[in-house]
């Protein structure tokens, strides 16, 4: 019923479907390996956008912060200005 005979072409056959089985599995794990590094320049990426805006929120503020207070001190001044006036 079964060929028990092993002959070249068999071994041959075998032989082939393991290289291609390796070649599969190499093949999963460097794209597995390639997604990972996207993923990671991904959130590198993002990070740096994030740390940047982040940044140029801190000097508007810091900016709006010398701007009021520079404006408080000339209301402060004005407004001493005034009730020395009216003591007058």
């Amino acid at each position: 019923m079964f060929n028990t005979e092993i002959t070249v072409g068999n071994l041959v056959a075998a032989g082939a479907a393991m290289i291609s089985a390796l070649a599969i599995i190499a093949t999963f794990a460097k794209d597995r390996a390639l997604r990972k590094k996207e993923l990671a320049d991904r959130v590198r990426q993002s990070a740096s956008l994030v740390a940047a805006k982040l940044d140029r929120w801190k000097q508007l503020a810091l900016q709006t912060f010398d701007q009021l207070q520079g404006a408080a001190t000339d209301a402060k001044t004005e407004a001493g200005h005034a009730d020395f006036q009216k003591n007058d």
